[in-house]
């Protein structure tokens, strides 16, 4: 089981941009043993911040070992020419340490800010993911769809080692799942508040059958968690309570539309997700989380090991109101007191178990 750190760097309005705290967590995780830097794209608010790929670059610049992923790009936002440009050159930056994860975005107040309409989200970014594939595997390519036209261009640079990065995609329908296998996409799934048996049942079981059936042992399950570790129990729900409540009232705002009658039927499943952030209690997100004293968190860890999980995601800082100290702590406690046990484990070892 490998182990990354996942960053949705979220700054209250007027407060300092937080930057170097990404760098140095960045630069204290290659030290730790983590296996991976994720960044996320977001606009136009606290929770948070746009250009992964910008992030990515100097991560990749301060580090030598570490995995530099993007989970996710938020592909129909943007040309895919400029995407996949952007790729290639992360590439080269980069090489065999890149993760591109894409995705095709949630957020109305996003989509309404780049001026585009949320109810193409699926549409737009199809088309795009063909038009980024076929300028990575061709050497001249052209497009002409719905969306996007592309006349005979080469793309450059090219991929380093002419091989497409490892690609990542959140899948949570039995479709998305289909489509992703397809197309030979690792696969992040599950989404984090969720309970444990819920994970297992409607995610996880499902990701395993469909690559089974398919053949494809070579895709791998990311899952993405809150993760606070403490010296206690009590110490780590004190310390993540306000955060963690923030966190989920502020994506009961921003993950949807509020309103029934104006929900893409692209996003009806949100709804309920989004009732359920507004209310949520921070006991129930303690017991659907990573949090805790390394031994209560370790417990967490190993079902999730058993449920088929390759790659925790571990998402420490959920909130503008945690400290870069207190983030730092919890990643050190999680590399030291945590991870060693999973280091190593297999799939073969968690079948033999």
């Amino acid at each position: 089981m490998e182990f990354s750190v996942l960053f949705v760097p979220s700054t209250s309005h007027g407060s300092p941009e937080r930057y170097s705290d990404i760098i140095e967590q960045t630069q204290a995780a290659e030290r730790l043993g983590y296996h991976g830097v994720w960044f996320t794209e977001h606009h136009f608010s606290e929770y948070g911040r746009p250009d992964p790929m910008l992030l990515a670059a100097h991560a990749a610049a301060l580090t030598t070992t570490i995995r530099i992923g993007l989970a996710v790009v938020v592909v129909p936002l943007h040309n895919p020419i400029s995407v996949a440009e952007q790729v290639a050159t992360l590439s080269n930056l980069c090489g065999d340490r890149l993760q591109f994860g894409m995705g095709r975005g949630n957020q109305p107040e996003e989509f309404w800010g780049y001026g585009v309409s949320l109810d193409e989200a699926k549409q737009r970014f199809d088309e795009a993911f063909e038009v980024m594939t076929g300028l990575w595997e061709n050497e001249t390519y052209s497009h002409k769809g719905q969306f996007y036209e592309v006349p005979e261009v080469t793309l450059v640079p090219r991929l380093k080692g002419g091989a497409r990065p490892a690609l990542w995609q959140p899948a949570v329908s039995p479709s998305s799942v289909e489509w992703v296998i397809s197309k030979g996409i690792n696969g992040l799934i599950g989404p984090y508040l969720t309970p444990f048996d819920d994970l297992e049942a409607k995610y996880f079981k499902p990701w395993h059958a469909a690559v089974a059936k398919a053949g494809r042992t070579d895709l791998k399950l990311a899952h993405n968690q809150f993760v606070h570790v403490a010296e206690t129990d009590e110490q780590a729900y004190a310390e993540a309570e306000e955060a963690a409540i923030w966190y989920a009232r502020m994506a009961s705002q921003l993950w949807g539309e509020r309103d029934k009658t104006k929900v893409s039927p692209q996003f009806a499943y949100m709804t309920e997700v989004l009732e359920f952030f507004e209310n949520v209690s921070f006991d129930e997100i303690f017991d659907m989380s990573l949090i805790g004293s390394p031994e209560r968190v370790s417990k967490q860890v190993d079902r999730l090991f058993g449920y088929g999980v390759d790659e925790l995601l571990v998402f420490n800082w959920f909130g503008p109101q945690m400290s870069n100290e207190t983030i730092m702590r919890s990643l050190t406690l999680f590399a030291e007191r945590v991870m060693p046990e999973f280091t190593g484990r297999t799939t073969e070892s968690r079948r033999a178990g």
